[in-house]
């Protein structure tokens, strides 16, 4: 059967998503500038495009979102935000970022374990 790229439209929250976990930041710039997509937008665990550049140390992705007045206290499906990505992730530079600019430190997991308690590397 064929499709015609014209009939099947792209959501632009996948598109960001798969801009933001390539590490792409000027084809994240692009979509942002082109489409009013929210930047909040979750994918199906509830990850925000600031959680995956947090999770896979895309600092330069994650600065862009910061300027682009992101929501840094989203939380996804398991009460992760972007802040516990990057100390999970033992992304120290992002995480001491995130906090600067007014990510939230004590929060909780949907276990009731805040970063601190879960023996974390950072």
């Amino acid at each position: 059967m064929f499709f015609s790229k014209d009939i099947v439209k792209k959501d632009p929250a996948d598109e960001l998503f798969y801009a933001v976990v390539s590490g792409n930041l000027i084809s994240v710039q692009d979509i942002v500038s082109k489409s009013t997509i929210n930047l909040d937008s979750k994918n199906k665990d509830g990850l925000t495009a600031l959680m995956i550049a947090s999770k896979h140390g895309y600092k330069d992705i994650v600065e862009f979102l910061v300027n682009q007045k992101v929501d840094l206290n989203s939380e996804d499906n398991k009460n992760w935000s972007a802040y516990m990505y990057a100390c999970n992730s033992c992304h120290t530079e992002i995480a001491i970022y995130l906090v600067d600019n007014g990510a939230k430190v004590d929060t909780r997991d949907s276990m009731g374990f805040s970063i601190v308690m879960g023996g974390n590397k950072f």
